[in-house]
């Protein structure tokens, strides 16, 4: 049997890639399996847990607005809101909803509140615990598994790179570059797949609900603001705030599609690679320019 560390630099950096995707999508089953519970959860029922677990603290910012808005708590002007006139606050029980109002006593532009750390702060306190809890986000001790899944294939990546190297280089032979970055991109792709900001649970329950409610947002031209009671939350938590636009048209003047198209929440809940398929691509293309290496 040939010794992989023997093959000249075109094979050995097939070999390489090969080896690379195989662990990446091995990491991907692992991580999964760790993090699935034995009964699936419940459905969410809080606006406000939904969106976070969506989108982080800044989605659940955005549809707090959007809600307070439909409540005829905060009145929208172009790209600011205000405590609407004669309007109290004292109703406000939850953490975030009173840290948005109380910033909003003035007029605010919808960047300041998402920059506002006292208001990103509430909606944090207020929604991760459970999240964690109900193992929708990674708590500690699975924060520690992952970390040592990525150091296991990770660091077995970069190790049979850095042989290989040391080889090339006692043999005289110094093009190593594409190796080097290929073993550097193998190490990143394997931290992003091992530390989406979701469980596998929380991404499943998301895609569940989001499916769950699709009629929900196929009547959203129907709703009429202050008239649906939690519909409207509901519908720009799961699918974002541009699903209510149809609602209220202008809050796209306070949170403006990007020029992709897309929702302006769409880039924070798409940030984590919780694929096997979308991270092989990613290795794919780390690869693809990897002419040879030193042998």
């Amino acid at each position: 049997m040939v010794n992989p560390l023997d093959l000249r630099g075109p094979q050995f950096l097939l070999f390489y890639l090969c080896l690379g995707i195989a662990v990446t999508i091995v990491a991907v089953w692992v991580r999964r399996s760790r993090e699935h519970p034995a009964d699936p959860p419940r459905p969410l029922a809080d606006y406000l847990e939904i969106a976070f677990l969506r989108g982080g603290a800044a989605e659940t910012v955005r549809v707090a607005i959007l809600n307070l808005v439909d409540r005829g708590v905060l009145a929208l002007s172009g790209e600011t809101v205000q405590i609407a006139t004669g309007e109290q606050t004292a109703h406000l029980f939850r953490p975030t909803e009173r840290a948005i109002a109380a910033r909003a006593r003035q007029v605010t532009k919808a960047a300041e509140l998402l920059a506002d750390r006292d208001v990103t702060g509430a909606a944090t306190a207020e929604c991760e615990p459970e999240l964690v809890r109900r193992g929708l986000l990674p708590s500690p001790s699975q924060q520690a598994s992952r970390h040592g899944l990525w150091v296991l294939t990770g660091g077995t990546l970069a190790f049979v790179a850095g042989l290989k190297i040391a080889v090339a280089v006692a043999r005289g032979r110094s093009n190593v570059g594409f190796l080097v970055i290929l073993g550097f991109a193998f190490v990143v792709v394997t931290f992003i797949i091992t530390h989406p900001r979701r469980t596998a649970a929380g991404s499943a329950l998301l895609a569940d609900m989001t499916t769950l409610f699709r009629g929900l947002k196929d009547r959203a031209s129907s709703l009429r603001p202050r008239e649906n009671g939690t519909d409207v939350a509901l519908l720009a938590a799961i699918y974002g705030v541009s699903a209510a636009f149809p609602v209220h048209p202008d809050m796209e003047r306070l949170f403006p599609r990007p020029s992709t198209g897309g929702d302006t929440s769409s880039s924070s809940s798409g940030s984590s690679c919780g694929s096997s398929s979308s991270c092989g691509s990613s290795c794919g293309g780390g690869g693809g320019g990897c002419g040879g290496c030193g042998s």
